[in-house]
């Protein structure tokens, strides 16, 4: 049976799917970007037809039709679905039927097509790779400069001079609490104000005071706080309350900011009258002091008064006048004083350590005298509000009429679920203030408490070990062992030159630092800013000048 060509090519592309067709129309209608879409799926199945028109016996046609799909090696592999980074933006625009539409750029929908769905070169993996490595090196980098608590601090360093309020030819007890208690003593008096800065401050005050009675004849200035207190550091402010009923609180304050401007007395003044108590903030001209001035705020006065009186009717003076110093102190270095600031103010700090001496089941028993054992209640101090206590359920208070005493938050209606660990101390004056409640970064403040009480009580031990009856032996012994080994191994081969003769000696100095006595437990945890050594300088020499 003999059969045309032109019968052929009708049989065969009537056996072709007229989809193929279809499609082929549509890709030439579309876009290049679409082209190129359909043109890939296109070629993932070909048809092929194979005729065998060879003449036979029978004259028969034989058609076969094949798919060959591409193999598995073909295939492109897949990749992590990531976009490059560039600098072009992606914008988005909201539709009146509420759909979001995502706008790219030619560039990036380039980039998209090439990069995404397909094996990345061996240059981004090696990229990648580095990038890895160069972010663990920065988390461990961190780790390594990580502190428990973000303030400056010299808490793990030993000082690295001698602080000042230590006297160079006093020499302490060999005993650690009893060194720590003499070396306390010692801070207190060189930080208490001197004669000659209690008249600078009152010089000053004097000053400040003489504006306002000339601007308000009928007022009533007085100080409170720490000055009235005599519990006030070098670098405290002086607090002054005017009371007078006729003053227009803020507005009063402009007019005195004027006044006190033209009279030429300060260097800095600001009006803060947003505050829940407006103030005036000012540095007085000649010494440098600051102060705060405030109105017919008679809260301050009144709490100064009960300092006052817990100070001379409990019998504790002395322990806790010393002890508030040195918390006020270990605070400021810290930046830690300051309540706007979520810190402890100074009559937060006189709360806790009256409450803490006054409940010290020791002092209660009339066992220990604690002005006589100002170490032992600093380093209790430190492990009981860094530690030991549960700020979670538990405030504390003082009070002239009960003492000091606890008390569960719950009942007082203290508890703040958003900061469960805020510290709750009842103010005496007003059972029902919460005198703790604006101290929001107290948990920074209790972890520089746990450093500092580990700090002090390691280098407690050490020196505790210094001085056990058989310590000095154990030592001769250790030095005599190093001797001989020295001799014995006279004749085997040296890694270093034997020419020094000084072997004794670093024998010597290898055991020197066990045996060494620590020069400053408190130093350790509190030091004194050239600034404020400055500053007292400065305040002396002006006295002289006035004199």
């Amino acid at each position: 049976m003999n059969i045309s060509q032109e019968v052929l090519r009708q049989r065969i592309s009537s056996l072709v799917s007229s989809r193929n067709k279809s499609k082929i129309s549509n890709d030439e209608e579309s876009g290049n970007n679409n082209r190129r879409r359909k043109n890939s799926n296109n070629k993932k199945i070909e048809n092929v037809i194979t005729l065998d028109s060879s003449d036979s016996d029978d004259n028969k046609i034989s058609i076969s039709i094949t798919e060959n799909k591409p193999s598995n090696t073909d295939k492109p592999k897949r990749f992590s679905f990531s976009y490059p980074k560039t600098d072009n933006k992606i914008v988005i625009s909201d539709d009146d039927d509420k759909t979001n539409d995502t706008t790219l750029s030619k560039e990036e929908e380039h980039e998209e097509e090439n990069y995404i769905g397909f094996e990345s070169s061996d240059n981004s993996e090696e990229e990648s790779d580095k990038k890895k490595e160069e972010e663990e090196e920065e988390e461990d980098n961190k780790r390594k400069r990580k502190r428990n608590y973000e303030v400056h601090s010299r808490d793990i360093l030993t000082p690295i001079s001698i602080p000042p309020w230590i006297q160079p030819k006093k020499k302490y007890s060999e005993f650690a609490p009893e060194m720590l208690h003499e070396e306390i003593i010692d801070f207190v008096k060189y930080i208490s104000p001197t004669p000659e800065e209690k008249y600078m401050r009152e010089y000053a005050l004097n000053r400040i005071k003489n504006v306002i009675l000339d601007l308000w004849p009928g007022s009533v200035v007085e100080a409170y706080g720490s000055y009235k207190t005599n519990l006030y550091l070098p670098t405290s402010d002086i607090d002054i309350v005017i009371l007078n009923e006729d003053l227009f609180v803020p507005s009063c304050f402009f007019d005195l900011q004027d006044a006190l401007q033209e009279a030429d007395i300060v260097s800095k003044i600001e009006v803060i009258d947003k505050a829940r108590i407006p103030i005036i903030k000012l540095v007085e001209k000649v010494t440098g002091y600051h102060f705060d001035i405030s109105a017919n705020a008679e809260s301050g006065i009144n709490s100064a008064n009960l300092m006052e009186k817990f100070i001379e009717t409990t019998g504790y003076g002395e322990a806790i006048r010393a002890l508030v110093l040195v918390i006020k102190q270990f605070l400021a270095q810290r930046y830690m004083n300051e309540v706007y600031s979520g810190g402890l103010g100074s009559y937060s700090v006189f709360i806790l350590v009256t409450n803490f001496i006054m409940m010290h089941p020791c002092v209660q028993n009339k066992h220990m005298l604690p002005q006589e054992n100002l170490g032992v209640l600093l380093l209790e101090f430190l492990e009981l509000f860094g530690r030991v206590f549960n700020y979670e359920e538990v405030g504390l208070g003082i009070s002239l009429k009960k003492g000091a005493f606890y008390f569960r938050k719950e009942d007082k209606n203290w508890y703040n679920y958003n900061r469960p660990r805020l510290l709750s101390l009842q103010d005496p004056d007003d059972e029902n203030n919460d005198v703790g409640k604006n101290s929001f970064a107290v948990s920074k403040i209790l972890q520089a408490f746990d450093q500092a009480f580990a700090t002090v009580s390691g280098k407690m031990c050490a020196q505790f070990s210094r001085i056990q009856p058989g310590y000095k032996k154990e030592l001769e012994h250790e030095r005599q062992r190093h001797k001989k080994r020295k001799h014995s191994d006279s004749s085997r081969h040296r890694r270093f030159n034997d020419d020094d003769d000084d072997d004794d000696n670093d024998t010597f100095n290898f055991v020197e630092p066990y045996i060494r006595q620590c020069k400053s437990f408190l130093g350790s945890i509190i030091w004194i800013n050239k600034e404020t050594q400055l500053h007292r300088q400065r305040i002396k020499e002006i006295y002289e000048e006035l004199h």
